[in-house]
């Protein structure tokens, strides 16, 4: 059962929906499992049907980016750069790293087939759309001073 956590989950059951239907669904392994698929990919299709949450993925395409840039490139609240950041890391698309105050967002190293094939197609897409290349430019303009907010 440890196996099918760390499969669909990375390294541990995070999600209490998902762990929810998997207590439910204890004596029915065939299910179980074809449910926890299904349920993670949702979260993943949710997190990416959002224009600000994929404008995030395409800054994150550059590299490691801190909230504070994340935040003043995308003109957006504390609040509101959070929730869209938490829904990414909880569907595995981003991670995230502290250092002091402030919080850097990565894109995540995927152990999952479906999230690697939609961020290459992501990667391949996003950067050439005009607010995506405007929004890059932005990076590379607030990387070169170096200082968060």
């Amino acid at each position: 059962m440890q196996f099918l956590f760390r499969l669909i989950h990375g390294s541990h059951l995070t999600d209490p929906k998902a762990r929810y239907y998997v207590e439910k669904l204890l004596p029915y392994p065939g299910k179980r499992i074809n449910l926890l698929i299904m349920k993670k990919s949702t979260d993943l299709f949710k997190a990416l049907a959002h224009q600000t949450r994929l404008e995030i993925l395409c800054l994150l395409l550059e590299g490691e980016v801190c909230v504070c840039k994340i935040m003043a490139i995308l003109d957006l609240p504390q609040s509101t750069a959070s929730r869209h950041l938490a829904i990414l890391k909880n569907a595995g698309l981003v991670e995230d790293r502290r250092d002091g105050t402030w919080v850097h967002y990565s894109l995540a190293r995927c152990h999952n087939t479906l999230a690697d094939q939609l961020l290459g197609i992501l990667e391949n897409h996003l950067p050439y759309t005009g607010e995506g290349a405007r929004n890059r430019q932005k990076l590379l303009d607030a990387l070169q001073k170096k200082n968060c907010a």
